[in-house]
């Protein structure tokens, strides 16, 4: 079990940071028994800095991406949360975790739009979906507007790009250095 790493960061003698981005990132992992390779945490090294690691969670939907400024451990995990606690435990029945990299979008950063979210309340997922399909400015693109409301939970402005109505949005917290990337799917509605 890893789960000392976690522990440390709750007694503050770790980075509030690794806590927060792990909890933000298993807010995308899926919780169906059927899909068992997407039921926890994938870490991995950050190929941009060797002292960080890359969590990644999904559901099949959805994708959160985060860098950790703390290094963990590569490898599959399932994560249990109390009230006051988050533990991680390595996990040998998951299976292959996929390849997430070929549904997260590039972009050039000059590609991406900014969004102000100081004057919304980001609880209401309505109101970020409406102010999310005005500025993507395509018909025809919808999206789970709770997957939107956490995506970008906690962050005063966001960056976002999108190809066309069919693709996934990508939503990032600063438009070149990031530390967090969600990757949301469109809902087709016929």
């Amino acid at each position: 079990m890893n789960a000392n790493i976690i522990e440390e960061v709750q007694k503050g003698k770790g980075s509030n940071t690794t806590l927060s981005s792990l909890l933000w990132v298993s807010k995308a992992v899926s919780n169906d028994p059927l899909r068992n390779s997407i039921t926890g945490v994938h870490i991995e090294d950050d190929p941009s800095n060797p002292e960080q690691s890359l969590a990644v969670g999904t559901d099949g939907r959805r994708l959160n991406l985060a860098r950790l400024p703390k290094k963990i451990v590569a490898g599959e995990y399932k994560i249990w949360k109390t009230s006051s606690r988050l533990f991680l435990a390595v996990s040998k029945d998951m299976g292959m975790y996929p390849k997430y990299q070929s549904v997260v979008p590039s972009c050039d950063a000059n590609d991406m739009r900014k969004i102000d979210l100081t004057y919304l309340n980001r609880n209401d997922g309505v109101r970020i979906f409406k102010i999310c399909c005005q500025f993507y400015a395509v018909k025809n693109s919808y999206f789970n507007a709770v997957y939107l409301q956490q995506a970008t939970q906690d962050l005063p402005e966001c960056f976002v790009h999108q190809v066309d109505e069919m693709s996934p949005v990508r939503i990032q917290d600063s438009k070149e250095n990031w530390t967090r990337i969600a990757i949301v799917m469109p809902v087709r509605i016929n």
